[in-house]
Order: structure tokens, then sequence, then C-alpha cells
């Protein structure tokens, strides 16, 4: 039997929330949130990179609830849930500690600083909420989705959008429509 290659810091693969924000504005164009990755003491490699609101699923926290709290450390912004981005099929009670559901959203697998990542994506809409800057996030935009097809024209070799295959699939989900 090989042994495993453990892989960063982490003893399991953290799971993460990656929220795709959409709006329509003022001309009923959709659009889509990035904001600028500014986390100096976390990851250097990654200032200024431009990525969609997410992280870690705190422990015994619900995945709605980290969208929730995630988002509005990092924006400032309230959301719903869209329910064609997060399906639960099943949910199962064993007793009053264990909760079990199966659910159907977008996820992806990545590697960070030599330490793997899945990510469950779901999409939200802005109840309320004023956009504003943290320590970790700055230069929010929105962006259309031509304008997302140009940024990933633009930077196709490059690391100035993260996950450039993540947005790739935002535009094609989105152009569909």
């Amino acid at each position: 039997m090989r042994k495993r290659k453990q892989l960063g810091k982490e003893e399991f693969v953290p799971v993460i929330i990656c929220v795709i924000i959409e709006r329509d504005n003022e001309r009923s164009v959709r659009e889509i949130l990035l904001q600028e990755r500014w986390k100096p003491r976390e990851s250097k490699k990654y200032l200024g990179i431009l990525e969609i609101p997410g992280g870690k699923i705190d422990k015994g926290e619900e995945i709605e609830e980290t969208v929730k709290r995630e988002v509005y450390e990092e924006t400032g912004l309230v959301v719903n849930i869209l329910s064609n981005s997060f399906q639960k099929q099943d949910c199962y009670f064993f007793d009053n500690k264990t909760l079990a559901y199966s659910f159907q959203p977008f996820t992806c697998v990545q590697v960070l600083n030599e330490q793997n990542y899945i990510g469950l994506f779901v999409i939200c809409r802005v109840k309320n909420g004023t956009l504003r800057e943290t320590e970790e996030e700055r230069n929010h935009r929105w962006v259309s989705i031509s304008e997302l097809e140009d940024l990933l024209k633009e930077n196709i070799s490059s690391l100035s959008i993260r996950n450039n295959w993540i947005y790739k699939t935002i535009y094609n989900k989105h152009a569909k429509r």
C-alpha cells in the first residue's frame, strides 16, 4: 500500500465556498462582482488578483451560513442564494447533533500554495447593503459578461485573474441564458 503524500499544512482537504454574485444593472445587463485579493500576510503571490468572494466553511457551519457570512465580511453585501444554484436533494437527521444532506452545486478542486481545496459554487443576488473594501479585499467592481470575456482574453496567460477556468465557466453559463 502506497503512502499518501500530504500537501500543505491541513490534514484534510478544506472545503471552500465560491460565490458568484449577480445583478442586473440599470440597463438590465447582467453583471458579476469581482474583487481584488489583498491578503499580504497570507498569500503574497496572489496580491491584486481578481477573484469572486468566498472562503472556508467554519466547523459546524451550514453552507448557507458560510455564503452569507463570507459575502458580508468581504463586501458588506447581504445576498439571497438562488435556488437553482444550490439544490438540497435529501436531508437526514440521525440524532439531535447529526445532520447530513446531499445537494447539487457546481464544484471545483484547486491547489493553492501547495494546499488542495474543494470549492462549492453558489450563485447569489444582492438583497441589500453597500459595497465596501476590507482588509482582505478591495477594488470591487461589477463586470458584464462581455467585459468578463475581454478580461479572459487579455489575461489568458497570466495570473492576473485567478482561476481563469472559473471565469470561463461563469462566462459560458451566462452566455447561454
